[in-house]
């Protein structure tokens, strides 16, 4: 797995270094298609089970993207209702080989090497932090994993160094599927804070 984060530092001028820590599973794929069955969130503490039901906020041809519940509930119990900050894990499944390399250049893609090890990846999980009243976003702790769910590598390229406006995703169109998965997870913020503020009393 090495030589793939050497070939992918070579599509960005910042990419850092990339380590791998292999063996982490954070998705359980479905056998009979590769879907995530079970992701493993970040927003409970280990004792009460890390494994969580993923909820599908965006599904084409080439890609699907998952959040879990327990990321939205933290997020509004850390003041979302206040701040319209949330902080979640979004689990990124490329249904085909291609799917993901084909976002590289066709230099890269004309490398037999890099093309192999690519391939390797089927899954990515993210940080995704929103900002939903400024508009703005940050990508950290890009993972790469494989067809078991497991841990290739950590992308620090492919994250965002600050916060920058969501717009800035509008000038690409290979965005829109990151676009309306975002979309829908702050919709699905805004159902999670109603329901706590119907519960507690608008506390």
């Amino acid at each position: 797995m090495k030589s793939l984060v050497v070939l992918l530092m070579l599509s960005y001028t910042a990419f850092g270094q990339g380590y791998s820590l292999p063996g982490l599973q954070l998705v359980k794929p479905n056998p009979a298609d590769g879907r995530p069955l079970l992701v493993n969130t970040p927003c409970v503490t280990p004792s009460m089970g890390s494994w969580e039901i993923p909820i599908l906020v965006y599904s084409d041809s080439n890609v699907e993207h998952y959040i879990d519940k327990a990321c939205l509930a933290v997020s509004v119990e850390f003041g979302f209702g206040r701040t319209g900050k949330y902080d979640v894990r979004l689990y990124t499944f490329y249904k085909s080989k291609d799917a993901l390399c084909s976002w590289y250049s066709a230099t890269l893609r004309s490398n037999p090497e890099f093309m192999r090890e690519c391939r390797l990846i089927v899954y990515k999980a993210r940080r995704l932090n929103v900002d939903t009243r400024n508009k703005k976003m940050l990508v950290t702790e890009v993972l790469a994993l494989d067809d078991a769910g497991r841990h290739l590598a950590f992308l620090p390229g492919e994250g965002n160094k600050a916060w920058h406006p969501i717009a800035d995703l509008d000038s690409d169109p290979r965005e829109k599927p990151f676009r309306l998965a975002m979309d829908r997870i702050t919709q699905l913020m805004e159902k999670e804070q109603d329901h706590w503020n119907h519960i507690s009393g608008g506390r």
